[in-house]
Order: C-alpha cells, then sequence, then structure tokens
C-alpha cells in the first residue's frame, strides 16, 4: 500500500529568485519593508519582485505611499552590483508614469542617480542613465536636472563611455542645453560635439548634431562653431545615409548661419548643392523643411542669393507640396532669394 511522504523539495512554481508576492493591499508596504530590512540575497528577491510588480500601473499609487522610492535611493548605494542595478530598473519603471516622475523628482532622486554616473558596472550606469532621460522628458525635469548641475556631469561621461550609454548621455543634454545653452558653452560643449559629430554610430551623430543645434542659440554657440570647425562637420552630415542625421544636420546649420563669418565660410563649402539635394527630398519632410529654412537663412549672403536664383524651381515645387511647413518655409525662402537690395 502506498505511504504519503513529506518531500524536501520545493513546489513547481516557486521561483527561489523572487520573494513571494503579499496578498492584496499588504503587499506594497511588505515589500518595502523586506527591502528595508533584508540581508543581501533578500533584497535581490524583493527587487526581482518589484520589477514585476511595478509593471502593473494599478500598484504604483500605492507603492509610492509607502516611501518606496527613498527605499530605492538607499539602494542605489548598497555594495553589491545586482540590487543596485535592479534598484536602478524599479526606479526606471515608476518614472514612466506621470504620478511616479512628480514623486521621484520630489525625492530629489536626480541628485543620487547623479552618483552612479561613474558606476563600475556598465549595465547599473546604463539602468541609471534610462531614469534620467525619463525624467528630464518634462519640463519640471529639466529644471531639476539644471538644478542639480546635471550638464557638466553628462558632458564628462560623454567622452568616456560605452556608445549605448553615450546615447543615453546625449538624450539626456539635449533639453538641458535647449533651456540653458550657456551653460554647456562654458565646458566646451561644443568641442565635445564636434567630436561626436564624427562617431560611427549615426544615432549618436543625430543626437550630436541636435545638441549642437541647441548650443547655437545664442550667438556665442555660433561664433564657436564657426571658429571650431562645425560647420563643415555638419556640411558633410548633409549627406549622410541616415535621414536623422540629415534632418539634425540641417537644423544646426540653419541655426549656425545666421551670422555673416558662418555664411562666408559656408559659400567656399558645397553648403549649397547639399541643401539644395535636401530640398527636393520629398520622402523626409521634416529634413526638406529645415533645409529650405537654411537655404532661406544662407540667402541674405549676396554670393548664395545669386547661387539659388538659379535653382528657383526647387522652391517652386516645395510650395506645392502636401506638408504645409513646407510650403510655408518655401515661400519665405523663395521671398529672400528674389530680395533685391
Amino acid at each position: 500500500m502506498a505511504t504519503a511522504q513529506i518531500t524536501e523539495e520545493y513546489p513547481i512554481t516557486h521561483d527561489p529568485t523572487r520573494a513571494p508576492v503579499p496578498f492584496g493591499r499588504w503587499a506594497p508596504e511588505l515589500l518595502t519593508r523586506w527591502l528595508n530590512t533584508g540581508d543581501v540575497h533578500e533584497k535581490q528577491r524583493t527587487l526581482f519582485t518589484l520589477c514585476d510588480f511595478l509593471h502593473d500601473p494599478e500598484q504604483i499609487t500605492a507603492c509610492l505611499a509607502t516611501d518606496l522610492v527613498p527605499a530605492l535611493c538607499r539602494q542605489l548605494e548598497h555594495t553589491d552590483a545586482t540590487v543596485r542595478q535592479k534598484a536602478a530598473l524599479c526606479l526606471g519603471v515608476i518614472s514612466g508614469h506621470a504620478i511616479g516622475r512628480e514623486d521621484l523628482l520630489k525625492n530629489d532622486v536626480l541628485t543620487h542617480l547623479s552618483w552612479r554616473f561613474t558606476d563600475g558596472v556598465p549595465l547599473v550606469r546604463r539602468n541609471v542613465h534610462q531614469v534620467v532621460v525619463s525624467l528630464l522628458r518634462t519640463p519640471e525635469g529639466v529644471s531639476a536636472g539644471l538644478e542639480v548641475n546635471l550638464t557638466p556631469l553628462l558632458l564628462q561621461r560623454v567622452v568616456c563611455e560605452l556608445p549605448e550609454i553615450v546615447l543615453l548621455c546625449l538624450r539626456s543634454l539635449q533639453p538641458l542645453l535647449k533651456e540653458d545653452p550657456k551653460r554647456g558653452l562654458l565646458l566646451g560643449a561644443v568641442r565635445t560635439m564636434n567630436k561626436l559629430l564624427r562617431s560611427e554610430i549615426s544615432s549618436i551623430r543625430a543626437c550630436a548634431a541636435s545638441c549642437l543645434h541647441n548650443l547655437c542659440r545664442p550667438t556665442q554657440g555660433k561664433n564657436e562653431a564657426t571658429v571650431l570647425g562645425s560647420i563643415p562637420l555638419l556640411v558633410t552630415l548633409l549627406k549622410d545615409w541616415d535621414p536623422a542625421v540629415r534632418t539634425q544636420a540641417a537644423a544646426a546649420l540653419g541655426s549656425v548661419l545666421v551670422t555673416t563669418p558662418a555664411k562666408k565660410l559656408a559659400v567656399t563649402l558645397p553648403t549649397l548643392r547639399h541643401l539644395l539635394d535636401l530640398a527636393v527630398e520629398f520622402a523626409v519632410p521634416a529634413a526638406q523643411m529645415l533645409a529650405i529654412q537654411a537655404l532661406a537663412v544662407l540667402a541674405a549672403h549676396p554670393e548664395a542669393r545669386n547661387k539659388l536664383r538659379e535653382h528657383v524651381e526647387v522652391f517652386e515645387d516645395a510650395m506645392r507640396s502636401e506638408e504645409e511647413g513646407v510650403r510655408v518655409c518655401a515661400k519665405r525662402a523663395m521671398e529672400e532669394v528674389m530680395w533685391v537690395p
């Protein structure tokens, strides 16, 4: 006759890498408690569970009410790399929600994240930068980033990081430089972006051109870009294989070419030819519109204006575009080209 035996094996559904999820409304409070009081293995299991638990939007508010964010910030300083990595990953999930971003900024998470920019584990740095990118998507996040002075920290990392993290740093720098370009100019950001414009990775080239566009909003940035050789690099990128790179290069040129020295330099380069080629690229309306805008700016130079009058049909075709923005820019460019002093 068969007899029942008590086995020492775990149930089939048991996962030893995850903490058991408590029932109902007790779950957020107990998970936060385990995160604060457990040993390193308990912390790891709790964080693995939290990564899944927080993906349910209904749990975000309940978890924030238990002071989960300060607990996760403390885990960013833990000696165990897995704990730091998963803590940053949990913060990234929270930052995907408006109420989560608000709570993260209230708890000064950007300061805690910036301390991990030099972490020895690349995966931790990547997760941290992903949270920063998410937080800087809002005006409140940008203001907080400027308050904790993220710009110099990101510019330091952007020249020595892995390509994947360099891209995240540039995405964080874009809104910061747009809001306060002078801070970046004081730190030599134009030289840094010139180096990144030569990158072999197209997404890095596109983001670097976008950052350069933001840096060139003030006159100081336009002058630095002209003197430091940004214009030849941008003109070369107008023929890049990636449409995003061509678009951002045209945008940056439209900002740089406002000054007279920049126009004089541009007419000695194949700028007009490349911009005209881009102005007929109907498949990429954004690049077409920005190229036409740059041509309108360049048309203020007499030599460029005379050359552009030989290509009036480009603007006439653009004025019949289905895109309203392209039509408006083409009309303005035509007025600049046909203007008689």
